[in-house]
């Protein structure tokens, strides 16, 4: 059996979230391009540090569900939770009744409904 002392278990805790945060900014790279120009690769991966740490105070733990919840920061902007011009996002966050998944599942359709209105054509 295999024992691992705590600073060895840190060691791979950090290199596991390193590589993680790694292939988020691929995604970001890939997804949002501009928004890597304009930002930078150092404040996007702070976006990203900061997205996995806010989306877990919601229990979103899943890859896929962090992932989206951090792209929703780059659409609706990194505050996007707790900004008072869009109430919606709280509320859903908020809800008790809604699994972490269907929370971003429901706060990817109202932005996108909410996108088509302010542009007036289709997201």
């Amino acid at each position: 059996m295999l024992i691992l002392r705590k600073e060895q278990e840190d060691v791979l805790k950090r290199l596991a979230s390193d590589e993680y945060e790694c292939r988020v900014l691929a995604h970001v790279k890939a997804v949002f391009p501009a928004h890597v120009e304009k930002r930078g690769e150092p404040d996007c991966r702070r976006i990203i540090r900061k997205g996995i740490e806010e989306s877990a105070r919601y229990r979103i733990r899943t890859e896929f569900d962090v992932v989206r919840f951090i792209d929703l920061m780059f659409v609706l902007g990194e505050d996007f939770p707790k900004d008072s011009r869009l109430p919606w996002a709280s509320t859903t966050l908020a809800r008790k009744d809604l699994s972490p998944t269907s929370k971003v599942d429901q706060l990817w359709e109202q932005s996108t409904e909410r996108l088509k209105e302010a542009s007036g054509r289709e997201v």
